[in-house]
């Protein structure tokens, strides 16, 4: 019996006599390798999770529909915006918006209609006039001057012009100056009061009363409000208590 386990050991070796075998089950199997049960075991159940998952995967239930969205409606387009309003060119009727103006103290947009009609029409006096004494009224006496003085280079001598230049130079306190364009005014309109009484406002204010009272007595002489509006003029201060202005403003 030793002899037929030898040879089988030895065939298990493939002829290698020093080469350990396994020995033989009871049966004449060899028995298996650990090594190799658990590779056998592991892909068994690799297997078997694989086949989970698969049945796993194909019973899920299929997605609900995402029902189709429709596109927002294209926003309401805005109205067109209303055509700006185009200022009138009707003299007319720029003058009267003018005027307007003036009268509720808007003085800046009066005056800017003014220019536009002196624009159009530079040979209209009277838009000088209105629109110099608006920067006057304003407190704008440069604006007032400049007024009147591209007036002058329309209208030569014009005498009421020359008096409104004299009167806002007046106010300006730049008298002397005020004195050139009353003298002027003057010369060019004899009968014209306005420059002679002014005159009289401005010799006062120079402190030169016999000046000042010669001039007021002629302008006394052509108009009869003269004793009126010389009684309550500040320009005319200096003058109170001169026995000849007193008795003149006493006509009043």
């Amino acid at each position: 019996m030793s002899s037929i386990y030898d040879a089988l050991q030895r065939l298990q070796h493939n002829g290698d006599p020093d080469k350990p075998s396994l020995p033989l089950t009871s049966r004449g199997r060899r028995p298996i390798r650990p090594a190799l049960a658990a590779g056998i075991a592991a892909a068994s159940v690799a297997l078997i999770v694989s086949v989970a998952l698969t049945v796993v995967w194909f019973s899920k239930p299929e997605p609900a529909a995402v029902p189709a969205q429709r596109p927002a409606a294209p926003a309401p387009l805005a109205p067109p915006p209303a055509p700006a309003v185009q200022p009138s060119q009707d003299p007319a009727l720029m003058l009267a918006e003018a005027r307007e103006l003036k009268e509720q103290g808007k003085f800046m947009a009066a005056a800017a209609i003014y220019n536009r009609l002196l624009a159009l029409s530079p040979e209209r006096l009277e838009l000088y006039f209105e629109l110099g004494a608006l920067q006057t009224s304003a407190g704008n006496l440069d604006e007032a001057l400049v007024v009147y003085d591209k007036g002058l280079s329309v209208h030569h001598d014009e005498p009421r012009l020359l008096n409104n230049m004299g009167t806002v130079l007046l106010k300006k306190g730049e008298l002397s100056s005020a004195v050139g364009y009353f003298e002027q005014a003057q010369a060019r309109a004899p009968d014209f009061v306005e420059p002679v009484y002014n005159l009289a406002c401005a010799y006062a204010r120079l402190k030169e009363p016999a000046k000042a009272i010669r001039n007021l007595k002629k302008a006394s002489e052509m108009h009869p409000d003269v004793a009126a509006w010389a009684a309550g003029d500040p320009d005319l201060k200096s003058l109170e208590g001169n026995a000849e202005f007193d008795a003149l403003v006493a006509r009043q």
